[in-house]
């Protein structure tokens, strides 16, 4: 520990033990609104402008202060309306302070306004030995450390004899805050995901940030229903699973709380509800204007307005959720296997170099998924009135030419499959059976070694026979950056992954439909196209979309 005359300093090499005695010394008692701390802070950096003026317009703090009171403001703003929206944190016996609050301060204070990402680490490891911290006080430290900066700086330059150096250290330390990116950092001092990262499976370590951060925060909000600290939670949840074969902790969190058997959506209850609704109104309306007509008149439009309050209502309640994922940043692994395919008509030779086109654009897109995803056409020749036409090996060889050439460019990893035409006897033409749905099927029996009509015209056939997943596009369907393996990420986790009981998919998922939306041009093309499309231009995959049937039952 060092001091001067504008306070101490203590050193990495003491920092463990300072957090260690200052946790020990800290009460904590009842919670606190986040949102009073929050304007608490606002107020600081209004009154940072008054404070500022009676320093020496000479000092070396003065012109510090001038040139990066900006910074100052611009995190101030920005922390606070994050802790606004935050609602209540553990508080300090006696005091209207979150305790995370102190935690922060006391850290800033002991560097005099330095923070560094190792100074971070040390203080938060060696601090939760005697206190830990919740999953929801350690989401809202950057924040916190950006107000309790702002209070820092505020006090400093209220006592008029701060110094350049602490005010070089307080604006480096915003810099800091606001231009890394801290979350593996957080996540790697948070005792919960400590505890959780045992699970028995292996495979909570294995799963994307932001699926490992529902976790911590669903076993933090049992926690709190069962009234056991966080980590003695996600103890339980992981000897539950461990007694359940080496089982995924993700099962006793989500599925069965602590063993507990969870609450199963009740559709009959939002059946009930619309009908119930729409008949009282539709009631209200003959009534009140006498007549029986009207009523039945008012039936269809009622009931549309029922239905879409409802749904207003109930996404407000239970937002969309994210699907979980595996983090596939490093690549598909072999269990993860996925052939993606356009499923297309070949009416013409060009269409066939169109299709490759395509695919080359979306590995180029997914280029980090490795040699486990592989990209083909999944053609249907254009209906006809024979079986076969003239025109059938032209527009074959061209596209066959088209697939080839990226396979060469590429080293391998791209497919061409062919149907042969079926006589429809409703249209009384020849055609792919049942068009698309037909051709995924045979890719389907193709892949899991059965008899099918799809030829492999080009690529590697062998290797098919250990795919897992099909990932299907229409011809004007396109592929964003990476979501390839965020679709293939969310097919791998446990909890998504299908149980089939008498013919049909009890829990996971045995199809995953991401949200589709138009690109830029599309959404202008017509009247039509306006009203319906929505938000044109916008990457689908950005956000959480939310499907409310799905989302409920």
């Amino acid at each position: 520990m060092q001091f001067s005359d504008t306070g101490f300093f203590i050193d990495d090499g003491a920092l463990g033990n300072y957090a260690r005695n200052t946790a020990a010394s800290v009460e904590v008692s009842g919670s606190v609104s986040v949102k009073k701390y929050a304007a608490l802070v606002m107020r600081a950096m209004r009154s940072l402008k008054g404070s500022a003026a009676r320093l020496d317009p000479e000092s070396g703090a003065a012109r510090w202060l001038l040139d990066n009171r900006y910074v100052a403001e611009r995190e101030a703003q920005e922390s606070s309306r994050t802790l606004t929206r935050a609602g209540r944190l553990p508080a300090l016996v006696g005091e209207k302070r979150p305790a995370a609050a102190e935690c922060a301060g006391t850290l800033i204070s002991a560097g005099r306004g330095r923070l560094s990402e190792k100074r971070i680490r040390i203080f938060l490891t060696e601090y939760q030995r005697r206190r830990p911290l919740g999953e929801k006080e350690l989401w809202l430290f950057i924040p916190i450390l950006k107000a309790e900066l702002t209070l820092f700086l505020a006090s400093a330059v209220m006592a008029e004899d701060v110094s350049e150096e602490v005010l070089k250290n307080v604006f480096d330390s915003y810099r800091l805050l606001s231009q890394t990116d801290l979350s593996e950092l957080m996540e790697s001092v948070n005792r919960l995901d400590e505890c959780l990262s045992r699970d028995p499976s292996g495979v909570y370590p294995k799963m994307d940030a932001e699926t490992r951060a529902a976790y911590r925060r669903e076993t933090a909000r049992i926690a709190k229903r069962e009234r056991l600290s966080e980590t003695d939670a996600a103890k339980k949840a992981v000897e539950l699973a461990t007694l359940d074969g080496n089982g995924h902790v993700g099962k006793y969190i989500f599925k069965k709380p602590l063993g507990r058997v969870g609450k199963k959506p009740n559709a009959g209850a939002y059946i009930a509800a619309n009908v119930i609704l729409t008949a009282f109104i539709t009631v209200f309306i003959g009534i009140t204007l006498k007549s029986v007509f009207a009523a039945l008149l008012s039936l269809l439009p009622v009931s549309e307005i029922v239905k879409n309050g409802l749904t207003l209502i109930l996404t407000r309640v239970r937002p969309p959720r994210r699907i979980f994922r595996m983090d596939l940043k490093k690549g598909v692994p072999p269990e993860g296997r996925t052939i993606v395919v356009i499923s297309a008509l070949l009416a013409s030779g060009e269409d066939g170099e169109k299709y490759a086109e395509l695919l080359e654009d979306y590995r180029l897109l997914n280029r980090s998924a490795g040699d486990e995803v592989r990209f083909g056409i999944l053609a249907d020749l254009a209906e006809s009135e024979s079986e076969e036409t003239d025109k059938d090996s032209a527009v074959i060889s061209r596209a066959k030419e088209a697939a080839e050439r990226l396979e060469r460019r590429y080293g391998g990893g791209f497919y061409l499959f062919i149907r042969g035409r079926e006589l429809n006897n409703a249209d009384g033409v020849y055609m792919g059976r049942e068009r698309k749905r037909g051709a995924i099927r045979e890719l389907v029996r193709l892949i899991t070694g059965k008899s099918s009509t799809l030829k492999v015209v080009s690529g590697d056939e062998g290797w098919l026979s250990g795919a897992k997943y099909i990932l299907t596009l229409d011809a004007d369907t396109r592929l964003t950056f990476d979501s390839a393996i965020e679709l293939i990420g969310a097919a791998m986790h446990p909890l998504n992954t299908p149980v089939v009981s008498g013919g049909m998919v009890r829990e996971g998922c045995g199809m995953i439909a991401p949200a589709v939306v138009p690109e830029l041009k599309q959404a202008n093309r017509s009247d039509f196209a306006r009203i319906f499309a929505g938000l044109g231009g916008v990457d689908p995959y950005g956000s959480t979309a939310s499907e409310l049937y799905w989302d409920l039952f």
